[in-house]
């Protein structure tokens, strides 16, 4: 069964702790690699007040025979 998350940010900090602390989201991510992308993000947080990502996950179960 599909799960739908939601991220929202308010700024662009919280974005960044979130990345860090969740590894496996964006695995190659530091400040310095992303660093533009970063900058991108702040602006669309500074114009529009928040930057929300939808994302789709799935369970799979599986058992031994």
């Amino acid at each position: 069964m599909p799960r739908v998350g939601l991220l929202l940010a308010r700024r662009t900090a919280a974005a960044v702790y979130l990345l860090r602390k969740v590894v496996w989201w964006v695995p190659d991510f530091t400040i310095d690699r992303y660093r533009d992308r970063l900058r991108d993000l702040h602006a669309h947080i500074e114009r529009n007040g928040s930057f929300v990502a939808h994302s789709t996950r799935h369970l799979i179960e599986a058992r031994r025979p």
